[in-house]
């Protein structure tokens, strides 16, 4: 799961009902560890633009500690996600995701279509899944 599906869930944005369900059993979640510094990232971006206020960040801060995720350290992805991001087209970042669903065998939920479209049309397309196809 990359941080654009927990965002969702946090600011109640388009998408979030569909986002809450990867959170749900039967699913198992892994990202990258960088994941909770994407995450704090996006909240200040957020509180800064006033799209939420310090109280809502810190709320959305607290439960980040609840997530039932399972981190795996990004430095032993990092060379090759560098390879898969230059292959894929899309930014290093995206490139943690892909290397540890590629390592994993599954694919990275995302929300953020941009992402799913690029990865939808390459050698990656089974590695990415669109969020509200989760449940499909």
């Amino acid at each position: 799961m990359d941080a654009s599906v927990a965002m969702k869930v946090f600011m109640r944005e388009p998408l979030a009902e569909a986002a809450e369900a990867a959170f749900l059993p039967p699913h198992h979640l892994h990202a990258p560890d960088f994941f909770i510094l994407e995450i704090h990232n996006a909240l200040l971006k957020k509180e800064r633009r006033k799209e939420m206020t310090a109280s809502q960040a810190e709320e959305a801060r607290s439960s980040l500690q609840g997530l039932p995720v399972q981190y795996h350290p990004f430095d032993f992805l990092l060379k090759a996600a560098y390879l898969a991001a230059r292959e894929a087209g899309c930014s290093l970042y995206d490139g943690l995701y892909l290397e540890l669903a590629l390592r994993l065998d599954c694919q990275v939920v995302t929300a953020d279509r941009r992402l799913y479209n690029n990865l939808s049309n390459s050698p990656f397309s089974k590695h990415i899944l669109w969020v509200e196809d989760l449940s499909a």
